[in-house]
């Protein structure tokens, strides 16, 4: 791939175009720290087309479209992206800075997201409600309308795929924005749906920063958002929701731990240690960064997983290292922060500990990869996600487990590895709060799925099929007694059967059967009464 020849337009109603003001911002190759592109700024007044031309896709049938039909879209889609793996993976490698093996992964997961919700796509079913003999009552589940996908730097084409497939599959339009560090393979995503015959307008994707992402969670014409990333941009967006009223979907930041016991195949358990920091340099929000160590397995088992990281190999992306670069210098002096924090709260640097010395990676933005020793319990690397190449190791002695387990805000996913059932069973139990993801470096364990528990921190890790259910409202629909011919409305007496009337009928109720009215509001200027009837509403 030539670097001078991507493409840094956004891609609205079926076609490439520049913002409205002709701005751009620049996209920097993290291994290298220079720009290969220079990307479309959008502002308000291109969120506003975009939103609008995915409305108008909704109302030009898109919607209605046979569900069969949106079927083979997606499945022509997902074989486009297998066709067009190599061009998305460099792609993706170069925007990212991952070995560019993960992001052929990444393509291949994408692929599988539009496969999945293809065959989801004709499955949507309502229910019927019995009401008795003469009745019709059924349920259906209709599309939302115009869907926002606030897509993260991390995975930008697998995150956007999982959420991007599910909309459309259940007839929703899109406007997507990717992050501004990294997100051109979405826009190149979009460009290949509409190849693969998504008509125009369907799937919209804008380019830009936080601004522009606040001009379309903000916008009234949203339907629903999605996001995934940071806590405190997951609780702006959730307001913005709230005041357009509108159902939003967020995944946000994690601080995941593996627990290691001292009767644990320690090798093993060292070796999957390490790969945590080698998975697109732990930038993924299910990272297990955080190990608990058991205190008599301590000096053994860091002396392996210090080896392990010592032979990490660096380099660029494109080039297929062990771990490529962090994603911009924004982020490398995050994480080289929270190393310095570490280093003030008494932590000790095993191995790494700061930004790269080899002179052939200087301009890019490498961490070595860090492993800190004797981490504090309540200290700030211990409980903040760096999302950067650090693991963190804190002792702990079996008696002393629970309380240390339940302390931390943040928990996506966790690993538990040892021998001993007895001890492996409860420690997970105990440490698993938000969501249970229980992973053995050492043996296969039975997998247990926890749901997330309400708090402020987190709101878990999606998964497929899960996003479906965003995507769809639920309509109550009934016939009406009299329209099949029937003299009179024959709900069964009683004043709660009256709500299940239609409007129609009720008004030949005898007064004894008859819901209260519902007064009209005194200002003309706001809704109908017919507005407030529970037979119309949905």
């Amino acid at each position: 791939m030539e670097t001078t020849a991507i493409d840094g337009r956004m891609f609205v109603d079926g076609q490439r175009s520049w913002g409205s003001s002709g701005s751009t911002f620049d996209a920097i190759d993290p291994a290298t720290g220079q720009v290969f592109a220079a990307v479309a700024l959008a502002d308000h007044r291109d969120v506003d087309t975009a939103v609008a031309a995915a409305r108008a896709a909704v109302d030009a049938g898109w919607a209605g479209l046979p569900p069969v039909r949106r079927v083979r879209i997606l499945n022509r889609l997902a074989a486009l992206l297998r066709e067009q793996r190599a061009e998305f993976a460099r792609l993706e490698s170069l925007d990212v800075g991952k070995p560019l093996r993960q992001a052929e992964d990444d393509v291949a997961a994408a692929a599988g997201y539009f496969e999945f919700f293809a065959g989801v796509a004709d499955k949507v079913f309502g229910s019927s409600i019995p009401l008795g003999k003469g009745f019709v009552d059924f349920t259906l589940r209709e599309p939302l309308g115009v869907s926002a996908q606030i897509v993260p730097w991390n995975y930008p084409l697998r995150l956007a795929s999982r959420g991007i497939a599910p909309a459309l599959a259940c007839g929703n339009a899109v406007v997507a924005k990717p992050a501004a560090e990294a997100g051109l393979s979405v826009v190149r995503l979009a460009e290949l749906a509409t190849e693969a015959g998504l008509p125009p307008g369907v799937f919209n994707v804008v380019t830009g920063g936080p601004e522009t992402g606040a001009a379309l969670t903000h916008h009234p014409g949203i339907n629903h958002i999605m996001f995934t990333g940071s806590v405190p941009t997951g609780i702006a967006i959730m307001k913005a929701a709230a005041d357009n009223v509108v159902p939003v979907t967020l995944e946000l930041g994690g601080k995941s731990p593996n627990i290691v016991f001292a009767d644990a195949d320690l090798e093993r358990a060292a070796a999957s240690s390490a790969t945590t920091l080698m998975q697109n340099s732990a930038q993924t929000c299910t990272a297990p960064t955080r190990l608990l160590l058991e205190s008599a397995a301590h000096d053994r088992f860091v002396d392996l997983l210090a080896q392990r990281i010592r032979s990490i190999r660096l380099g660029r992306g494109l080039d297929n290292p062990d771990m490529g670069p962090v994603v911009s210098e924004r982020q490398m002096r995050r994480v080289l922060g929270f190393l310095k924090s570490g280093e003030k709260d008494g932590a000790t640097a095993v191995t790494g500990g700061g930004r790269s010395e080899k002179p052939e990676l200087a301009r890019g933005y490498f961490i070595e990869p860090t492993l800190l020793d004797r981490v504090p319990r309540g200290s700030l690397v211990e409980q903040e996600e760096i999302f950067g190449p650090v693991l963190t190791v804190t002792s702990f002695e079996w008696h002393a487990l629970r309380p240390r387990g339940r302390h931390l805000d943040k928990r996506p996913g966790q690993g538990v590895g040892g021998r001993d059932r007895g001890q492996v069973g409860p420690g997970a139990r105990e440490c698993v709060q938000r969501r249970g993801k229980h992973r053995s470096p050492v043996r296969r364990l039975q997998t247990q799925r926890v749901r997330p528990r309400a708090g402020r921190r987190g709101a878990g890790e999606l998964h497929p099929g899960e996003e479906r259910h965003d995507q769809l409202r639920l309509r109550l629909l009934a016939e009406c007694p009299r329209l099949a011919g029937a003299p009179s409305c024959t709900v069964p007496a009683g004043p709660a059967s009256g709500w299940l009337a239609p409007p129609c009928c009720r008004a030949s109720m005898p007064a004894a059967r008859r819901p209260a009215a519902i007064k009209p509001p005194a200002d003309p200027a706001r809704r109908r009464a017919e507005d407030f009837e529970p037979w119309a509403g949905s």
